[in-house]
């Protein structure tokens, strides 16, 4: 009712301005001003004549002051929720006007505006009759639920002409202003209202364009919608059907991701923070920073509160995600997990290596080195010794791989089966531990998905039968059924979305695991974007724990965690982030300019406090662009891992770093920003093959290294009494814990560095422009200009 009534009063009184202006608009009659006649208009073409009426600019400028005034309201209403208009978008609209109005208009004397009434009269025209349109259209929608289609027409389609006709009428009065303030006197008061209303004349060039080209676009979506795909049928998981809109059938992802924070929460007894979670999940897209946050700080506060939080997140997830059955039934995701027996429809396909022997060092592939090589011995130690000196890599990290690189028991991995989720993955282990002889148990997509799923089942079979390892993997029929070449990689791999109790129990059969007690590692190493990154996380999720319930601690867990997330560091990682945005270093001008302009915010984040007193130390890594989902996604995983660690199994959860893959690459925004971050110290980007081998190392350490920090058994040792602790040790970050600014708030900056001839030259060519520039700045040129000259007047008489 009150946007109906809001929208209704201001139809009225934007009517109001466009009657007085209609109505002081004639056919000319002798003794008309010539000046009051606009010939560029398309209508009267000189004979059309404005401001007929006797005080007719008054009266405008008079409406004019009361109903712009109601315009502040449209930013509160965005800024609480009460409309869906971005906030900002909105307050660059408003300010324009709210800045002509006030002070302009408002301010200059009475001779300039009627000086300028031609303009006035064609910006007040423009802004009348959008506002009627504009108005008129959001009262009928709030009070009948839908605009009429001509009306709907008229609001995205006049703005072509009015919006234009309307900056021109500010610009001219603004600049008509700047020259008639004062009269004619130079004060510092005069000089600093003349220079401000030119400086804000000249921000139109950027945010018309942008704000035009938005209209734009809103008018395609609106007037132009693309056609809806066909409703794809649900099958197996799917999001919770608390939040499916039963007009669309869409299932909200992001009420489901607020919903399971918020449960998360209430674990710990934090009912509060779960409230305002649950409060935030229409607008969860861009606020869910702030609620994981305040979630991660939850969890310091004990090691209860933080298991209390993964355990309350995770069952959530699993007792309330629906799975669609082939008939179409939905159930929940637990009670299908618990229904599905122990058989199987899937086959064990095996593919053993011709290798006889296992490499006799561990290489790394490192292009970014002095030259393409593979490093190995005393280079690599080398290498590893810089990235820890540096802050690429935490010191345990680069430790942790030479343990593994001089001892060449450890790289026998002959009799050790791993399960990769995800077998294929670019980011995955599965080249290297098929090196190494590894056992591993691939599980994959279906070949029969088309010719890519076949190709990548193709490669990792090669990768076996050169390898001297073994190769075990799904199939849809007995292998002796399959044949060979590409009628076996049709037939190899499963679905996991639709059939993870299916997997389970494939993976449960003596064949692929072993003896129950046989030790076995599983990692999950899926991605896909959005929601179905979740879902996957999900499924692979509940395979994790369904090996764990049957085999208990001999199961390892295995992730690839992300340096964008929340992590708990180390106080030395935590210094470092401090020291490295401090302002003794050549680069820091650079620094504060970008930060000035582009918002570069500082990595630290205040240290969470357990009950017992101490400080647990964290970084801030999430990539707000990169959506909840993936964060829910990774941080499912986290609460995987804490409970794993927590059952008594070795947790293999080492943060990767940043990495150069062809798909992060294509994206040419993120080529650009991986170009320039580097300059941000000790920022690196690691490129495919030295990610792999390196990720690769430090999993096979935490597997056989019994001493680690990833065994549960040696938790007192390390000091890990909090199991969010459990992240901190071995990682692999590429600079994200000690730079001195979040990743977020890199991007952008790194995308002009890169333009601007990338970490290298940076500083040397801002600092050359700055010397231009100042160079410029005592040139005759700018000590005779106009702006110089007014002040000196200014300030040289006072």
């Amino acid at each position: 009712v009150y946007l109906v009534t809001f929208n209704a009063i201001l139809v009225a009184g934007w009517a109001q301005v466009l009657y007085t202006l209609v109505k002081s608009t004639g056919p000319c009659q002798k003794g008309d001003a010539d000046d009051a006649i606009p010939d560029w208009m398309p209508v009267g073409h000189g004979n059309l004549c404005i401001w007929k009426t006797p005080n007719a600019i008054g009266e405008v400028f008079n409406l004019l002051m009361i109903w712009q005034i109601f315009s502040l309201l449209e930013v509160v209403h965005a800024a609480i929720g009460l409309v869906g208009a971005k906030v900002m978008t909105t307050l660059l609209q408003v300010t324009s006007r709210i800045v002509v109005v006030w002070a302009v208009m408002y301010v200059i004397p009475d001779s300039a505006l009627v000086t300028m009434r031609n303009p006035f009269w064609v910006m007040s025209m423009a802004w009348s009759v959008t506002e009627v349109i504009r108005y008129s259209w959001y009262a009928v929608k709030e009070a009948t639920g839908f605009a009429p289609l001509p009306l709907t027409w008229c609001r995205y389609t006049f703005f072509y002409v009015l919006y234009p006709c309307g900056v021109y009428g500010e610009i001219c009065l603004q600049h008509a202003a700047s020259l008639a303030y004062g009269g004619g006197v130079t004060t510092p008061k005069v000089v600093a209202y003349k220079w401000t209303i030119r400086m804000f004349i000249l921000m139109y060039l950027p945010f018309f364009p942008m704000l035009y080209l938005h209209m734009i676009t809103q008018r395609k979506k609106t007037l132009n919608p693309p056609k809806p795909r066909p409703a794809k049928k649900e099958r197996g998981l799917v999001f919770p059907a608390e939040f499916k809109d039963e007009k669309t059938g869409k299932r909200s992802t992001s009420l489901a991701g607020a919903a399971i924070i918020a449960a998360a929460l209430r674990g710990a007894d934090e009912t509060e923070l779960a409230a305002a979670a649950e409060r935030s999940g229409k607008k969860w897209r861009f606020g869910y920073l702030k609620h994981y946050t305040k979630m991660v700080y939850a969890s310091c506060k004990s090691p209860e509160s933080a298991l209390a939080i993964a355990k309350a997140g995770s069952e959530y997830m699993h007792n309330q995600f629906g799975y669609v059955a082939a008939d179409g039934t939905e159930s929940t995701f637990a009670e299908y997990m618990k229904k599905a027996g122990k058989k199987t429809g899937m086959h064990v396909g095996v593919i053993k290596g011709k290798a006889d022997s296992v490499p006799g060092s561990w290489r790394v592939p490192y292009p970014g080195g002095k030259s393409e090589a593979t490093l190995e011995g005393a280079e690599l130690d080398a290498l590893l010794d810089s990235w820890a000196d540096y802050g690429t890599v935490e010191p345990d990290c680069a430790q942790a791989i030479k343990d593994v690189v001089h001892n060449k028991e450890w790289m026998d991995l002959r009799g050790h089966t791993f399960v990769l989720i995800g077998a294929g993955s670019a980011m995955g282990p599965f080249p290297k531990l098929m090196e190494l002889g590894a056992t591993v148990v691939a599980i994959d997509i279906p070949g029969q998905w088309g010719e890519r799923p076949a190709a990548m089942w193709k490669r990792m079979i090669e990768v076996a039968e050169a390898s001297p390892g073994k190769l075990v993997f799904p199939l849809s029929k007995p292998q002796a059924e399959c044949g060979e070449g590409d009628s076996l990689y049709r037939e190899c791999g499963c679905n996991l979305t639709e059939s993870p109790a299916d997997i389970l129990n494939w993976l449960l059969l003596p064949a692929v695991s072993g003896a129950r007690k046989e030790r076995i590692t599983i990692g999950n190493y899926t991605y896909l974007d959005g929601d179905l990154h979740v879902l996957l996380s999900l499924c692979a999720d509940a395979i994790i724990k369904g090996l764990i319930d049957a085999k208990g601690p001999a199961v390892t867990v295995a992730f690839l965690c992300t340096p964008t997330d929340l992590h708990v560091i180390s106080e030395d990682a935590y210094k470092a982030a401090q020291a490295n945005a401090s302002p003794f270093r050549i680069g820091w001008p650079v620094e504060m300019l970008l930060k000035a302009l582009m918002g570069l915010k500082q990595n630290v984040l205040k240290p969470g406090k357990a009950d017992d007193g101490s400080k647990i130390y964290l970084v801030d890594g999430i990539a707000v662009a990169q959506g909840p989902n993936y964060a829910l996604a990774k941080r499912l995983q986290h609460w995987r891992a804490m409970l794993a660690f927590e059952a008594g199994c070795t947790v293999s959860s080492s943060i990767a770093p940043s990495t150069a893959t062809a798909s992060v690459v294509s994206n040419v925004t993120f080529k650009w920003a991986y170009g320039g971050m580097p300059y941000f110290k000790p920022y690196y980007i690691f490129n495919q093959e030295t990610t792999n081998a390196v990720m690769a190392a430090l999993l096979v350490h935490d597997v056989r290294n019994s001493a680690g920090a990833k065994n549960p058994a040696n938790r007192k040792e390390f000091g890990i009494t909090n199991p969010l602790s459990l992240f901190k040790f071995e990682s692999c970050h590429g600079g994200v814990w000690r730079a001195g600014y979040t990743v977020d708030s890199v991007g952008g900056p790194s995308v002009i560095i890169h333009f601007l001839g990338g970490p290298a030259l940076i500083v040397p060519v801002i600092y050359a422009a700055m010397a231009a520039f100042c160079y410029f700045l005592q040139s005759d040129a700018v000590m005779q200009s106009e702006l110089v000259t007014d002040m000196k007047i200014a300030f040289l008489s006072n």
